[in-house]
């Protein structure tokens, strides 16, 4: 699975791309190095991304492409005090998945 890549406002000063590319009008940040991107912009299993909400966040989404002959690839987002979702992506194309929390502002949460 890739995390895609095309905002050229999140390229770092080098000519390189941010490891995490999240819309220019996040209401959340990425903290930390996450677990398991390889350089060209790849998740292996066990990924994990860990975010800290800026302003109150309902919802999630993310936007996944996986290949044909893969799995089906099951995200989880974890929020202290809320029960885990975990949502499944089909192989063999794109998928948006999308999730719904309550994440006051500086709340902490991950997908992994």
């Amino acid at each position: 699975m890739p995390v895609m890549i095309d905002l050229d406002a999140l390229a770092v000063p080098d000519s390189g791309r941010a490891l995490l590319p999240l819309d220019l009008h996040s209401r959340a940040v990425a903290l930390g190095e996450p677990t398991g991107l390889f350089p060209d912009g790849w998740v292996q299993a066990r990924s994990a991304f860990e975010f800290r909400a800026l302003d109150t966040v309902t919802s999630m989404s993310l936007e996944i492409w996986s290949p044909p002959d893969a799995e089906p690839l099951g995200l989880t987002l974890a929020l202290a005090g809320e029960p885990t979702l975990t949502l499944k992506a089909p192989a063999g194309g794109i998928t948006v998945l999308g999730y719904t929390l309550q994440a006051a502002p500086a709340t902490q949460f991950t997908v992994n």
